[in-house]
């Protein structure tokens, strides 16, 4: 199954919608993740990122909540589980 790391909301939509891809697993800051999904005609589970230098700068994301999102797809899980919103955050 092939999988990508893209910079920027636009790009990652122009590689979803020109591939035969079955789910997005996407991490950014909030708005642009609800713009991705939003956009998306995939499912996609949204991850929030940490911004401790504040926005787009040195961002930090839980590799434990990726991994999760992309295990949830791959049991053949279609739809995401709504965690508010359809974002998967940190407790």
């Amino acid at each position: 199954m092939p999988a990508f790391v893209v910079d920027g909301g636009q790009l990652a939509l122009a590689v979803a919608n020109g591939g035969n891809y079955r789910a997005i697993v996407a991490v950014a800051c909030e708005e642009e993740l609800q713009k991705g999904i939003i956009e998306s005609a995939l499912p996609v589970l949204g991850i929030v990122n940490q911004r401790p230098e504040g926005p787009c700068r040195n961002t930090k994301v839980e590799v434990e909540l990726v991994e999760k999102a992309i295990i949830h797809f791959l049991e053949g899980n279609q739809s995401p589980k709504r965690e508010r919103k359809g974002y998967l955050s940190s407790p």
